[in-house]
């Protein structure tokens, strides 16, 4: 019985939702101040949009190893903070809390004074090589 309930897991459902054309994503980003003390964390935050043609087929018809979802993805998300790559300069400095937080936020701390600079990336449904970045946000923490 065990191996029919794994074998059910790699099944699709009755139909789903296969990529027609390349997507449209944008993604931005903020952090909760431009300017704090040291020992003070910032919470960053990311908003992406995506836009995209579907195509919703029976499973029946894909083809050995294309792409499917089951639903379309949401067209807009508010807060993605902790679903997105996050990418600091100078390097090592910038410390990213990674637990869970309710409101998908990403708080980072710092272990030293300076200018930092985050850059936010996305990936894309079904486009694993597509890569989508937000403008650069930067966040002066000053010594305490």
């Amino acid at each position: 019985m065990a191996q029919a309930l794994l074998a059910a897991c790699d099944r699709p459902p009755a139909s789903v939702y296969v990529l027609e054309a390349p997507q449209s994503i944008e993604l931005a980003a903020s952090a909760s101040a431009q300017t704090v003390k040291m020992g003070m964390p910032v919470v960053l935050h990311a908003r992406r949009k995506t836009q995209g043609v579907w195509k919703r087929i029976p499973s029946k018809e894909l083809k050995p190893e294309q792409c499917w979802i089951a639903a379309p993805p949401p067209t807009e998300e508010l807060e993605v903070a902790d679903n997105v790559r996050w990418r600091a300069e100078p390097a090592g400095a910038a410390r990213f809390n990674i637990d869970f937080r309710s409101d998908r936020t990403r708080e980072v701390n710092f272990a030293a004074p300076g200018v930092y600079t985050f850059v936010s990336s996305t990936g894309a449904w079904c486009e694993p090589s597509r890569q989508q970045s937000a403008a650069p946000v930067r966040v002066t923490v000053e010594p305490p």
